[in-house]
């Protein structure tokens, strides 16, 4: 059950089990699976780069992918007069992935749109959902497509193999953007690749899609009164300044293929 909300008014109403979404409840889908919580997740592959969609692969360590952005580039596909994007190379990438997940989770992040606008990006991403839904409602054998863009998504009972005990889960995920100070607006502007690459955006742009997802993940978090429901928070951005959620490592060379 997937859910895009503003500020949350009260938690029973933004948390309602699938069971009581009424015509919206599918029986099929894959909120109510009930095997081991596994979350695979995998960021920033560039596949755009040197238009490796199709020789990348990606092995399943468990029945959920959460891809936190910079995966590939949606760009003007979205432009009337162009292909339809849902034919593109990246789109059979994430179709392929629907084959082997039960629920792939998408972030967006900026070489999403390089070439392109914001706005473009998240209307692909909608497409796309609604369009890999239609296709398991006719037969194929595609997991959920969930693309995270304020948005929270619930399971209803998940064993994490600590009591044996299904679990409710949350998933709220957002691109989380950082905050850049105004005395650095004219440095990031000059060196930031994304305010050349991305159209009609800009350092006030940026910033405010920073408080958006700020205001609704805190409003989603601050909003959870089950103390029995897990939360995963799922960003491209690091949501905490905490040196224990910080991992540094050194580029290197990549083996695409591993």
């Amino acid at each position: 059950m997937e859910t895009r909300s503003p500020l949350p008014s009260s938690a029973p109403s933004l948390f309602p089990s699938s069971s009581s979404e009424g015509g919206d409840f599918d029986p099929a889908l894959p909120q109510n699976y009930t095997g081991s919580f596994g979350l695979q997740i995998v960021s920033d592959l560039f596949l755009e780069i040197d238009n490796s969609y199709n020789e990348h692969v990606i092995n399943p360590q468990g029945p959920f992918l959460a891809l936190l952005g910079n995966i590939g580039r949606v760009g003007n596909m979205c432009r009337i007069g162009r292909p339809s994007p849902i034919y593109s190379e990246f789109a059979k990438f994430l179709f392929r992935q629907l084959t082997q997940f039960r629920v792939v989770f998408f972030v967006a992040r900026s070489h999403e749109s390089h070439t392109g606008t914001w706005a473009e990006t998240v209307a692909f991403f909608r497409v796309f959902r609604a369009v890999a839904r239609q296709r398991r409602k006719q037969g194929e054998d595609l997991g959920d497509f969930v693309f995270l863009d304020r948005t929270h998504y619930n399971f209803d009972k998940m064993d994490f193999h600590v009591d044996g005990k299904g679990h409710k889960v949350t998933v709220l995920g957002c691109t989380l953007f950082s905050f850049i100070p105004e005395q650095l607006a004219a440095k990031a502007t000059a060196e930031v690749v994304d305010f050349r690459k991305i159209q009609r955006w800009s350092v006030k742009e940026h910033n405010d899609a920073h408080l958006r997802d700020v205001q609704w993940l805190n409003g989603m978090v601050d909003g959870l009164e089950d103390t029995t429901r897990r939360t995963i928070v799922l960003t491209h951005f690091c949501p905490m300044l905490n040196p224990a959620a910080v991992h540094l490592f050194e580029f290197g060379r990549v083996n695409r293929r591993g």
